[in-house]
């Protein structure tokens, strides 16, 4: 090629970082609108069925916090829900057609953001490749979003943004990239408590920012979520504490749990169960307390430290859902394009485990909303839910789930490996 048609080339719009997210969000829309059309229409995982029942509350005047126990988060999403309520009748259509619209614009702007995350850290033309098959076209992203009807995307969007902000400030050492990524994790955790989790990731910032900064930023992070809670908390403080503050995940058929289940280890289960809050929490302030000594040593440890705390939430905690992996496919993409070695393949297997057992689970368990179940295409199988015996369940489930928590446990310890070897090096500066 000459060089006239080379720069021709180079300056083709098709060529540019901006078709080229045009022509990602239009697959990833694409994607999710066949599988919503070949949705049966009365398909409804338990999640989806939930919302149904808040937005009936919320259509007579009835707060669902004090009522339904159905909502464990700040009020962001009850919001959205009486948002659709009210628009539904304008618009001419249903409830849960507005739910899983609104979800659907979650997913797309989800990518967006990812999108600038990655052209961050790579050329545009692999950014592309990552997405396209990692998120647009991922099939657990598209059952997530239109299956199951999952919010996590809106505060992964926050979870995103703040690491966006955290490599800029790694890079330019900015104190107002670190005051908007503790913006970011707070509005996320306004949408959903998990995010404010993440405060570790703020405290290598923090630890070169003046004082009244760090205190700018801690009311950033707490203030979102506080002030939204307050309302509620007032007109219901006994529901409210219960639902939301004092909520904890169940399930017993996942990582170190569902472990202790294989082993019939109940003392296990009810101990470590009853001490892991504190002993997380703990590790918590430990790992914000190392990352305020040594700092980043590069922009891969900002990725690898909020996809290993939202890993071990789950992974070492004492409850588990098949919705919170869109905690970790945001997380894990970057991961994924930037690490090599043994992390990386640790990085392969647990995507690989996940997404092969998870969307089994989706196409064969009732309470996920199995299209093939509804359609009468195969029969009720046994790890599908057996409520009548919650203990056999659970043994058949971690059983089923017993490659991806193994996957998740080597992840873990890969991200453990990166971080030990890195104390071996001076501290930046």
């Amino acid at each position: 090629m000459t060089p006239v048609g080379a720069e021709l080339r180079r300056s083709s719009p098709r060529s540019s970082p901006a078709f080229q997210v045009a022509i990602l969000l239009l697959i990833n829309f694409a994607a999710r609108i066949v599988y919503w059309c070949i949705l049966p229409p009365d398909t409804m995982s338990v999640d989806i069925f939930a919302w149904k029942m808040v937005c009936d509350m919320l259509a007579r005047g009835i707060n669902p916090y004090e009522h339904s126990g159905l909502l464990n988060y700040p009020p962001f999403w009850m919001e959205v829900l009486s948002g659709i309520v009210r628009a539904a009748p304008v618009l001419h259509t249903q409830v849960i057609f507005g739910i899983r619209a609104v979800l659907l614009l979650g997913d797309m702007i989800l990518l967006a953001v990812l999108t600038g995350l990655l052209y961050m850290v790579m050329s545009p033309a692999a950014a592309f490749r990552w997405l396209l098959w990692g998120y647009a076209l991922n099939p657990l992203v598209i059952l997530l979003t239109v299956q199951h009807g999952n919010l996590d995307a809106f505060p992964m969007i926050c979870v995103v943004a703040a690491c966006i902000c955290l490599i800029r400030h790694h890079r330019r050492g900015e104190p107002a990239t670190w005051l908007w990524a503790a913006a970011w994790l707070g509005i996320g955790a306004f949408t959903k408590t998990v995010p404010i989790l993440l405060f570790p990731l703020l405290a290598p910032g923090a630890a070169g920012v003046k004082s009244n900064v760090r205190w700018l930023g801690l009311l950033l992070l707490i203030g979102p979520v506080a002030l939204s809670l307050l309302p509620i908390y007032t007109l219901s403080p006994e529901p409210v504490t219960n639902a939301v503050l004092a909520y904890r995940s169940v399930g017993k058929n996942f990582g170190i749990l569902g472990i202790g289940t294989l082993f019939h280890a109940r003392g296990f289960i009810v101990a470590y169960s009853a001490l892991f809050p504190a002993l997380w929490l703990g590790g918590l302030v430990a790992l914000a307390a190392d990352f305020w000594r040594r700092g980043w040593r590069s922009e891969i440890d900002i990725l690898l430290a909020a996809l290993g705390i939202l890993l071990s939430l789950f992974t070492l905690g004492t409850g588990y859902g098949t919705q919170y992996w869109f905690w970790i496919i945001p997380t894990i993409i970057p991961c994924l394009a930037l690490s090599c070695g043994s992390l990386r393949r640790c990085l392969i297997g647990l995507s690989a485990a996940a997404m092969a057992i998870t969307v089994l689970e989706y196409m064969t368990e009732v309470h996920l909303g199995s299209p093939l179940l509804k359609a009468g295409l195969i029969p009720h199988l046994a790890w599908a839910g057996d409520t009548a015996n919650a203990a056999t369940n659970d043994f058949r489930l971690a059983l089923l789930r017993l490659p991806i928590s193994l996957a998740a446990f080597l992840t873990l310890l890969a991200i453990l490996r990166h971080f030990f070897r890195r104390q071996r090096q001076p501290a930046p500066g």
